[in-house]
């Protein structure tokens, strides 16, 4: 193989692994939103299921 031929291999292996490399960190950055946006997910309904309860509370204590 000539060396012309191993260089542009040898460019196009280092474009190949930039590329892999540049998504690799996009989809870490990725999941990692959607981790944080899952237990943001979570609070949320947390806090909500905590005010339906308290809302429920008073709702019964009115009717009684």
């Amino acid at each position: 193989m000539s060396n012309e031929r191993e260089l542009e291999l040898v460019h196009r292996r280092d474009e190949i692994l930039h590329e892999t490399m540049t998504l690799t960190t996009n989809v870490v950055q990725s999941l990692e939103q959607q981790q944080k946006l899952a237990f943001d997910t979570q609070e949320n309904l947390h806090n909500q299921n905590f005010l339906l309860s308290l809302a429920n509370d008073k709702m019964r204590l009115m009717n009684q």
